[in-house]
């Protein structure tokens, strides 16, 4: 029985990784300077699918939005999809995909957070229902589901693909963990006798056939990610993992791309694919960069669409022929697109009729009482925020909006919704979650973390108040 334990790592080892990768590429001559160059160019040649004056395509009248930017999305090059809230960003990937298979192409999705790859893969899965590369388990979610519907997608996860084909190593796995655990109860209360040194003996010689049988296992998903035609995993998984990151693609898609650290993105582009999609909004949240070092700043803090001049383009008011732009949402009632649109978006998003009448009824009960934004403002009750006592934690909790943030998803929640609770600051995320983890339809986390990710009703707990010294940076 080990009392205590602490697991230390570097937090720069996937950067470590990622140039060591980046090395790699250079020393043996294998950089496709196609999509790289293409990235690592600021100006694109009008007469080479750069920008030009901003005007409609003639053979795109008959083309709705989301079905020009399915095309697109797969066209050899480089090519990028800008998508507001709520625009059906995951719904066209899923149908480039599911376009791109139809060319007999292979497919990597990566995205920077594991709520974003859940989603991607799971509605990957549902597009794919039904087709023979899904039904084969050619379609892999790679790496740990973190959402409890990418977890019930058996049909996309590598270790549940190999046990469903491999029953013998399931059940024989299952057996020898449970006879493990049902000795180490045992073996605690036995002294160090003969008999206490054989369930010694049998835990060791079962730990060794777990081994063997953990190596089948490993094998066989080894063997179903060489075969496979879609992989989705993040970003960080494909640095680190030589299979993944030696799988040859032929097109790389990139979701939530205003988080995705450009190096990583570049050295995707010098992989050797012949399309790099990009798909994202640039007016969401970019990539985290703590380090204020210039060079930091440039290369880790801007996302793609800056690098590569798409963010410049739109807002000179040219009409980069790279991207494809969605303006209808599916997602917001239109009080609160109006707000984000007005902010944003150049007052360009149209709110789809099914969002809004889904929305007018999210806002029928209390505490909205009709209106879809609801502001509560804890001055008056003497709010107050602090930070964690370790120096270096920037992170910030407070009890009383804790208190009001936790007991409106619980109200909400008794209506049946699904309701995303969220706060810019890690220390205020434990306390949420711990409070509400027994409520199945709540799920917590940052709003980094949930970038891409959405939910009935969001709650949002920003935590400033007295006592930390003035809003953060996040706030």
């Amino acid at each position: 029985a080990i009392p205590q334990a602490t697991l230390s790592l570097s937090a720069g080892f996937v950067h470590q990784r990622l140039a060591d990768r980046l090395d790699d590429l250079v020393l043996d001559g294998s950089v496709d300077s196609t999509l790289a160059g293409d990235l690592l160019r600021p100006d694109p040649d009008p007469d080479d699918g750069g920008f030009v004056p901003l005007e409609r395509d003639l053979d795109e009248e008959d083309e709705d939005e989301q079905s020009r930017a399915v095309r697109r999305a797969i066209e050899p090059g480089l090519r990028f999809t800008w998508g507001p809230p709520g625009t059906g960003k995951t719904g066209v990937l899923a149908r480039a995909v599911a376009l791109a298979i139809e060319a007999d192409q292979r497919v990597l999705v990566v995205a920077h957070a594991n709520a974003a790859v859940d989603v991607a893969a799971v509605r990957i899965a549902d597009e794919l229902e039904g087709c023979d590369v899904l039904t084969d388990g050619r379609v892999l979610r790679v790496g740990t589901p973190h959402r409890a519907d990418a977890l019930d997608r058996h049909d996309v996860i590598p270790d549940r693909i190999v046990d469903d084909r491999h029953p013998h190593l399931a059940e024989r796995r299952l057996a020898l963990e449970q006879e493990r655990r049902n000795l180490s109860d045992s073996a605690r209360d036995e002294p160090a006798t003969a008999g206490g040194d054989a369930v010694a003996r049998r835990v060791a010689a079962i730990r060794a056939e777990l081994a063997e049988l953990r190596s089948d296992t490993d094998e066989a998903e080894r063997e179903l990610i060489e075969e496979a035609m879609v992989i989705v995993t993040t970003i960080a998984r494909t640095v680190v993992d030589d299979q993944v990151w030696q799988w040859p693609a032929d097109v790389v898609v990139v979701d939530e791309a205003s988080m995705a650290p450009y190096p990583a993105v570049l050295a995707l582009a010098a992989r050797g694919a012949t399309t790099l999609s990009c798909i994202g909004d640039f007016r969401q949240l970019p990539p985290i960069a703590i380090s204020e070092d210039v060079g930091v700043q440039h290369w880790l803090a801007q996302d793609v669409f800056t690098h590569a001049a798409v963010t410049e383009t739109y807002e000179a008011g040219g009409r980069d022929q790279r991207l494809s732009i969605l303006r209808t949402q599916y997602r917001m009632g239109e009080q609160i697109c109006a707000a984000v649109s007005a902010l944003a978006y150049d007052n360009e998003l149209v709110t789809a009729p099914a969002a809004r009448n889904r929305a007018i009824r999210l806002a029928e009960s209390w505490p909205a009482e009709g209106s879809e934004v609801v502001i509560v403002d804890t001055t008056r009750l003497g709010a107050t925020c602090t930070s964690p006592a370790a120096a270096d934690d920037r992170s910030r909790y407070g009890s009383l909006s804790a208190a009001l943030a936790i007991t409106a998803a619980q109200m909400v929640t008794a209506a049946g919704d699904e309701v995303g609770l969220l706060s810019p600051y890690r220390a205020q995320v434990n306390i949420l979650h711990a409070a509400t983890r027994s409520l199945p339809r709540v799920t917590t986390g940052t709003i980094h973390r949930f970038q891409g990710s959405e939910q009935d009703v969001v709650i949002l707990d920003l935590v400033d108040a007295p006592g930390g010294d003035g809003a953060s940076k996040l706030t």
